[in-house]
């Protein structure tokens, strides 16, 4: 006859262990003797006891504490670094907007140098002439003002004629002025895109005093180090515009890689100064 073969797994052994031991536990806890009285009780053990609670306690409250400073502190960091980031999306936005204006300005005078008539020799002889113009008008102004001083006694019609062409006059004066005026800026801007100061279009150099300087964010180039000029220009040149670049490249300001020079840096000393 052949015998019946009898396994037990590592598992069922462990839940026979684990509940023997349960069951002996249990057994102890029924059986002790839980009687308890006040006389028992010593000083020292009643002191330790009370001692021990509020040391539980304080480890409880200062938990509870520091979890919640903690959880303020990233509460603020996160405004923080959220309210830093939309400020600086603003900043860079104006920023941005501010450097796009200057691009498009400074464009609209390189377009204005591109019209402007390569013989500036004709230019200063018709401002010459819009001059002549000018004082021709105004002389002619003068006789109808005397004119009508004199004839005070005119007739309504004579009187509405002479006013008329006093009119006319003030108006061919006042288009004639504008005219001159208009012609005396393209000089101006022809002779700026031609004459240079230490090397330097006088147009690069109007709008370095006029914008850059600012852009630059230095309160003191005289006091400030060459590396402060240095790095605020590198921040800021990539948004300028390309000819006002080439412009001072060619006047050794800034070198192949328009980055400032020894030169580029006294140069702007100098424009924030005024010296030039």
């Amino acid at each position: 006859m052949r015998k019946t073969e009898f396994r037990m797994s590592t598992g069922t052994i462990k839940d026979i262990a684990i509940i023997a031991i349960i069951a002996i536990v249990g057994w102890k806890i029924i059986a002790a003797d839980f009687s308890f009285t006040f006389e028992n009780i010593r000083t020292s053990d009643l002191l330790s006891l009370l001692l021990a609670l509020f040391a539980i306690g304080l480890s409880v409250a200062l938990f509870i504490k520091a979890n919640e400073i903690s959880n303020m502190f990233y509460d603020n960091m996160y405004k923080f670094t959220k309210d830093n980031s939309e400020l600086l999306g603003r900043m860079e936005s104006g920023f941005g907007e501010q450097l796009r204006h200057l691009d498009q300005g400074y464009s609209g005078l390189r377009d204005k140098f591109d019209k402007l008539p390569l013989d500036l020799g004709k230019t200063r002889e018709k401002v010459e002439d819009e001059k002549a113009e000018v004082v021709k008008l105004k002389s002619e102004k003068e006789e109808l003002l005397n004119q009508l001083a004199e004839r005070a006694n005119l007739q309504e019609e004579e009187k509405q004629e002479l006013f008329s062409r006093l009119q006319q006059s003030e108006a061919q004066l006042n288009r004639a002025e504008r005219l001159m005026r208009r012609h005396q800026r393209k000089l101006r801007d022809a002779e700026d895109a031609e004459t240079t100061i230490n090397g330097v279009l006088v147009r690069a150099i109007k709008h370095t005093q006029r914008k850059v300087v600012r852009l630059l964010d230095i309160d003191d180039f005289e006091s400030s180090d060459d590396d402060d000029i240095y790095n605020s220009w590198i921040l800021i040149k990539d948004e300028l515009p390309r000819v006002y670049l080439k412009d001072l490249r060619n006047g050794r300001v800034l070198d192949r890689d328009f980055l400032l020079t020894p030169k580029g840096i006294q140069f702007f000393r100098d424009v924030a100064a005024e010296n030039i």
